[in-house]
């Protein structure tokens, strides 16, 4: 197991370039890890592992570009380290190269003051129908085989559901899945409100990837499988159907 440096010992920066998350990736041997920049994360990170193939996808923001090569080894070893298994050593080896990295964000200045943030537990999921908390684990059951983490909440836009990603009061990263106001009415049906979960879900599950300088958030992994949620065409016509005539009132 690689040495940690001292998260008590501020970080020098490199004199030159560091070298790219892809150039230490290479020097690592480490083919199972794709980084992807993203603009939907400002300071924190976020990784997950394909099931299917054990490969793990670490998103970060443009900035962790300039950060010095040992907080960038520091995250493919966090990458590397996440596990169902979660016992007294892997959450002190996990809090030692998270504090690397907040480390560098203190020292660049790109701290984020904790009163700033917002406690996770506060989101409201308890809608006029349906609970959200409850519609999120059945999928993740149903299908996810359980393997994914967020926290779930209303929205006050009417058409807008999306995904992103959060730091709690504790400066830890977590999911967050916000889904549109449009769902939270009686007539809107169990398939709808399972569909537009299934979705946001598939945010987490297929992140987005890099290719030719482009971020593709809907590739062909993602649409696969957005159409394996049993009631995709129906929801997708719901969906269609609801938002146009909303507009039309509006």
């Amino acid at each position: 197991m690689r040495a940690l440096p001292d998260p008590c010992v501020q970080l020098e920066l490199d004199l030159f370039p560091s070298r790219s998350f892809e150039e230490l990736l290479a020097e690592r041997n480490i083919s199972a890890i794709t980084v992807v920049r993203t603009r939907r994360l400002r300071r924190g990170w976020h990784a997950v592992i394909n099931p299917a193939d054990r490969t793990r996808v670490l998103r970060v923001p443009h900035v962790y570009d300039a950060a010095p090569a040992e907080v960038k080894s520091a995250l493919v070893d966090w990458t590397l380290l996440l596990s169902r298994k979660k016992d007294a050593a892997y959450r002190t080896r996990k809090r030692a190269l998270e504090q690397v990295v907040f480390s560098y964000i203190k020292s660049s200045g790109r701290e984020v003051r904790n009163r700033s943030l917002v406690d996770p537990l506060s989101y409201q999921t308890r809608g006029r129908v349906y609970d959200l908390r409850e519609v999120f684990n059945t999928v993740n059951q149903r299908c996810f085989e359980r393997s994914l983490s967020s926290y779930v909440r209303w929205g006050r836009h009417p058409f807008r559901s999306f995904q992103s990603c959060r730091r709690d009061r504790a400066s830890m990263p977590y999911n967050l899945i916000t889904i549109a106001s449009m769902y939270n009415r009686p007539e809107t049906p169990r398939f709808a409100i399972e569909g537009i979960m299934h979705h946001e879900m598939l945010h987490i599950a297929v992140p987005p990837r890099s290719q030719h300088g482009r971020n593709i958030i809907h590739g062909r992994e993602f649409r696969q499988r957005e159409r394996c949620f049993p009631q995709y065409r129906l929801w997708a016509a719901w969906e269609k159907d609801i938002c146009k005539n909303t507009a039309r009132k509006g």
